[in-house]
């Protein structure tokens, strides 16, 4: 029967999430606070966010629906979920390099 191929077809279609899985990690909000944590010049700040914008792109291209036999698989929850981490990570990221800018340039007034 065809609906079982579905089975093999999730399988292989959930494997394109793989390179983005540890972005729904608890380990991934940790390593960006390790990273800000640590004084850092503006250049890697900058440099973690264009990896995170990329993986925003990246994420946005998938398949929002995949068709498979006698359904769709509806991906858009997933995939708004990735964007959301990865943008969520940006703004941290941008939220404290800035925080640190202004408390830089207010004590050196």
């Amino acid at each position: 029967m065809n609906v079982f191929k579905n089975i093999f077809f999730l399988g292989r279609y959930t494997s394109v999430y793989n390179p983005y899985k540890y972005l729904i990690a608890v380990e991934t909000e940790n390593k960006v606070k390790k990273f800000i944590s640590k004084e850092r010049p503006l250049r890697e700040y900058r440099n973690e966010i264009e990896k995170l914008k990329k993986l925003i792109s990246a994420v946005g291209s998938l398949p929002v629906t995949i068709p498979m036999h006698l359904f769709y698989l509806d991906c858009n929850h997933i995939n708004q979920v990735h964007t959301h981490t990865a943008y969520v990570l940006c703004i941290y990221m941008l939220y404290h390099q800035f925080y640190l800018d202004c408390t830089v340039s207010i004590s050196t007034r």
